[in-house]
């Protein structure tokens, strides 16, 4: 999405028509009135499997982590044990805390895919609004000044408020 915007309560977002309107579909103008809507999926099938599969790489990773810091604090301990140094302590602490910050972050990631896999495993559940306008893509061809050209390529998207959090959101213009 490029930007918001809002007109009264109503929510709107604004990206490249050439994104959500294939090649194929040809570029007709299109204005929502009346009959089926132009709805727009967050993710298709593919892409939300990707993400997913992005998501639980993070998780294993993440233990990877663990198991490396469990390993590195073990050693550390049998070095404190032999020497009770200072600095051998002090990085101790420092690894101990990395790792329950590490496991504070596996459970975080492991409910985030959890209520991803609950909330938007469907494709209804990943309909965040629908196209209400999109001119055809277009490019200025002024002779006099071809240095100005520009692509004109906008899609107006109504957007589902109810699937935004209400701060995030941070480029709406009132």
């Amino acid at each position: 999405m490029g930007f918001y915007f809002r007109v009264d309560r109503v929510l709107y977002g604004v990206t490249a028509r050439h994104i959500l309107f294939p090649a194929n579909e040809g570029n007709d103008s299109y204005t929502y009135i009346a009959g089926p809507k132009k709805e727009v999926v967050l993710m298709g099938r593919r892409a939300f499997t990707d993400f997913l599969t992005s998501v639980q790489h993070r998780i294993e990773v993440l233990n990877q982590v663990v198991t490396s810091l469990e390993s590195q604090a073990r050693t550390i301990t049998e070095r404190l044990e032999s020497s009770g140094a200072e600095q051998v302590s002090q990085e101790l602490a420092k690894t101990e805390g990395l790792l329950r910050d590490t496991h504070v972050e596996i459970k975080e990631v492991q409910e985030f895919l959890k209520d991803i896999r609950n909330r938007w495993t469907k494709p209804n559940d990943r309909v965040i609004g629908r196209v209400v306008w999109a001119p055809s893509i277009s490019a200025s061809t002024s002779a006099s000044t071809p240095q100005d050209g520009y692509m004109q390529d906008v899609c107006v998207i109504k957007l589902d408020k109810n699937k935004f959090r209400r701060t995030s959101t941070g480029t709406c213009l009132t």
